[in-house]
């Protein structure tokens, strides 16, 4: 059961960030939505390997062993397979987080240089 509601989360919040991108967007003119392509095409990338870049730092470590170990495994059992997938949503919800904040930091980059 923790499977499909981490599965349902995981593609709910997906798809409603995707619908407000698309709502956003509507209204933009032509340097706006050239902003964003650069924004989309860098950003990404850059919130990529900012997660990489965490995972090496011990307090960002620390942070992740003690999300996933607050789920209730009885001692002496291996992980359950239902841990392993909510912590594989968790990172990819940290992916996204960071890729979007790449892509913000991007356009704004952009915006700058191009005043």
């Amino acid at each position: 059961m923790a499977i499909l509601v981490a599965a349902a989360l995981v593609i709910f919040g997906m798809s409603y960030a995707n619908y407000l991108s698309f709502r956003a967007q509507r209204g933009l003119d032509e340097v706006q939505k050239a902003g964003g392509a650069f924004a989309g095409q860098w950003g990404a990338p850059a919130g990529q390997a900012a997660f990489g870049l965490l995972l090496v730092l011990p307090p960002f470590r620390d942070f992740a062993v003690a999300v996933v170990s607050k789920f209730p495994v009885r001692p002496g059992m291996t992980v359950d397979g239902s841990v392993v997938v909510v912590s594989l949503a968790f990172g990819l919800c940290g992916i996204v987080l960071l890729q979007a904040i790449g892509t913000v930091v991007v356009h704004t980059i952009w915006w700058r240089v191009k005043r």
